[in-house]
Parts: C-alpha cells; structure tokens; sequence
C-alpha cells in the first residue's frame, strides 16, 4: 500500500483538512461542491454516487468516502444521524456495477485525477450508463497549467504521487466525448492556496494531540506533500478546478 494511504498518514491528513477528509478545502470545498447540484423536479432526495469518496466527509456533508479511509469511515456511519441516507462500498470503479441511470448526480472530488490518463475516458464513459437523462456530473480535480513542461522535477513529482493530471480544455473536451453537455469549468487556485495554509496552520496548533497517534516521519512527510502541491500551484504547474455538467 502507498505510504499515503495508510493509517498514520490518513489521521494526519484528518489533522490538517476536518473530520471525514483527506484533502484540501474540507468541509468549505464540499459547501462549494454541493452547491452546484440542483434539486429534483419532484422535491424527491437526490441519489449521489461519491466516485472515490476516501474518508466520506463529502457524502456525510450532502446527506445532512484505499480501503483504510473506507473502513473508517463505514465504523463512524455506523453511530452516524445519516445512517440510512448513506451506503460506503469499497469496489474499483473500473469493475463496479450499478443499475442503469440509477444516480441523480456524481461527483467526482480528486479522485480522477489518480486513473491513468489512457483510461480517463473509458472509466467515465462506463460510469455514464449509471447516470440519470439530465443527471448531473460534479468535479474538483488537479489540472496541468500553462507552465507544466517547463519546471523541473515537475514530472517527478507527479510520478512520485501516482497521480496523472491533464489541462482544462482536454478535461472539457473528455467530458465532451461521453455524452456530457453544458459544460462549465472553473479554476480557483485562490480557494486552494488560501485553504492550504490555513489547515497547515490548524494542523501546527493540534501537532502535539496528532503525534500521539502518529509518528514524526509520518507527520513531516504529510506536511510536506502538501506544501509541495501548493508550490507547483503557485509556480504554475497545475491548478485547482471545478466542473459541472449534465448528461
């Protein structure tokens, strides 16, 4: 398993990001997220299929998730007010199942970003069948910027990180080739590089409490991770940024 992606590290991620997750913007990028779905013509509750879902903090917030974040967070929906409201199931989105056309909406929060660019289109083609007529799709993804080919230990850095980045317009235009439409995208580095600092911040002040589960190897590698993100933000490697459309 990927040293990120073991306990230790999630707890950490918890510490800098709130309760239920494990990456920037916590419970203020999932208030932006879930304000770009829109309610059911028949005032009915909206099915949402989190895609990558880690830790659930996103799929708690709009009902009111690696393995590890999963079984975490399938311990805490157990005593959770949203119980009923909330199914977490650990399946490759590459091989699961849903029923035809069974999800009013699917988000999509920095989880694509870790498929492999040569699938990209296929995995999101095969979850369109899952999509209602008129369905929305919902993401926030890490896109390659204007100045990615040109920084050194750029490419590392994304090899390192198992994680696989493409522009803007050929996100829009993936999305495009599966049958979404209207279309909108929005980059915000601001919210990202504000967000950032502060849950760094945070996470300092509650290091001492963090440590007791954590080692410091653990703690300073995260911390680090973070930092490094931001920095390729700030240089212009890549950029935070929003989709919406509909099926």
């Amino acid at each position: 398993m990927n040293e990120f992606y073991d306990l230790e590290a999630i707890i950490c991620r918890e510490a800098f990001f709130g309760e239920g997750y494990g990456s920037v913007g916590g419970e203020e990028a999932s208030k932006i997220l879930a304000g770009y779905l829109r309610p059911r013509k028949d005032g009915g509750h909206l099915n949402v299929l989190d895609v990558g879902a880690g830790l659930g903090g996103f799929s708690f917030f709009i009902a009111r998730i690696d393995e590890p974040m999963v079984k975490l967070a399938q311990n805490r929906l157990a005593s959770s007010d949203v119980a009923e409201k909330v199914k977490l199931q650990v399946c490759n989105v590459e091989t699961a199942e849903f029923p035809a056309e069974s999800f009013d909406a699917m988000v999509w929060r920095a989880s694509l970003v870790h498929i492999p660019v040569s699938k990209k289109e296929s995995v999101l083609k095969r979850t369109m069948k899952w999509l209602k007529p008129g369905g929305q799709f919902i993401s926030m993804d890490l896109c390659l910027a204007n100045r990615a080919e040109d920084l050194q230990g750029f490419q590392e850095y994304l090899d390192f990180m198992g994680i696989e980045c493409v522009d803007i317009e050929s996100y829009k235009k993936m999305l495009e080739a599966v049958g979404l439409k209207e279309i909108f995208a929005k980059e915000d580095n601001a919210f990202y590089l504000r967000k950032t600092v502060e849950e760094l911040a945070s996470a300092e002040k509650a290091k001492s409490e963090v440590k007791k589960c954590v080692s410091e190897r653990t703690y300073q590698t995260q911390a680090e991770y973070w930092l490094n993100k931001s920095k390729w933000v700030e240089a212009g490697a890549i950029c935070n940024a929003y989709f919406v459309a509909h099926k």
